[in-house]
Order: C-alpha cells, then sequence, then structure tokens
C-alpha cells in the first residue's frame, strides 16, 4: 500500500505523472492478484481517453486481479 501512496503522490504533479504510472504498472507486474493499481490505471487511462488500454486494464483485472477461476464446461 506504501507504493500505492507514492504512486498517488507523482500523479498529483503533471511533471511526475509518468512515473506514478510506471509505478502502479510496476504494481501490476509484481502483485497480479491485487486490484488497487489496475483501478487507478484504468481510471487515468479512462480519464485521458485511451480506450484500448482501458479494455486491456479491465480484462488483466478480470483474469488475475479478481481471483476468479475459470473452468470450461463441455
Amino acid at each position: 500500500m506504501g507504493y500505492m501512496a507514492w504512486a498517488e503522490i507523482y500523479i498529483s504533479s503533471s511533471s511526475k505523472r509518468g512515473l506514478g504510472i510506471q509505478v502502479l504498472e510496476d504494481l501490476i507486474k509484481d502483485n497480479s492478484d491485487r486490484p488497487q493499481a489496475y483501478l487507478r490505471l484504468w481510471n487515468l487511462h479512462h480519464l485521458n481517453g485511451n480506450i484500448a488500454k482501458v479494455n486491456e486494464l479491465a480484462e488483466k483485472l478480470f483474469l488475475y486481479g479478481t481471483g476468479y477461476s475459470s473452468y470450461e464446461i463441455k
């Protein structure tokens, strides 16, 4: 959660926003089962109108960040 706080600090500064986004991406890579970084990054991309990235993050969150197990039904 401390790393999320640093991401928020960086995001709040327009000159360091890219660093905040990188922190969120690192969090997703290192802790793919926790939804907080996905949701914050999704929100940033949604505000910027980056729909492709929004959809990608939503899919990754569903697959990795929710603990959802998928079983094929025949």
